[in-house]
């Protein structure tokens, strides 16, 4: 994957991928524009999942998931456990980090309807943790791990969720 600027002041970027497609005669190179970070990967896991590639649509979900909490933590500055390599930094411990915060910052301005709203209710918390024991965290461990299409579709509604609900 590359990126590159696309404006002059350097204030946006387009991300692309460069990769061989396996034709039956010859490797074709291909070049194409792709999205980025939260969207790109809720986008990817709806289209394997139409296409019925269950594991490939739940490994995007979890990316998602891991994005969605990387990205409220940056923005709200919500404090994290150290770790000298960020790749070491699990999905359950920035979890955890955005329940804690959330529980001291309970209501949030809805940007649609201006109310003042929970950020995360209980039952969907609920949700989450659940789409985390059956798809999202057993997919980060080597063992094989059955992916069944009710799952996962229920993993992305509940990441999809989460991402609207912490923007």
């Amino acid at each position: 994957m590359c990126e590159h600027f696309v404006e002059p002041n350097k204030a946006k970027w387009k991300a692309f991928e460069f990769y061989c497609a396996d034709d039956a005669e010859l490797e074709l190179p291909i070049f194409a524009e792709r999205g980025k970070g939260r969207d790109e990967y809720i986008k990817r896991a709806e289209e394997y999942y139409a296409a019925n590639d269950y594991k490939a649509a739940a490994v995007y979900t979890r990316s998602a998931y891991e994005a969605i909490l990387k990205f409220f933590c940056a923005k709200h500055n919500v404090p994290v456990p150290y770790v000298s390599k960020p790749k070491d930094l699990k999905a359950d411990q920035l979890w955890n980090a955005v329940k804690s915060y959330i529980s001291g910052h309970q209501k949030v301005i809805n940007k649609r309807t201006g109310d003042k709203e929970d950020y995360l209710d209980s039952k969907t918390i609920s949700h989450v943790e659940k789409a985390n024991r059956r798809i999202l965290n057993p997919l980060s461990h080597s063992r094989p791990v059955p992916t069944y299409r009710r799952e996962v579709q229920y993993a992305i509604a509940v990441v999809k969720k989460l991402y609207d609900r912490l923007q």
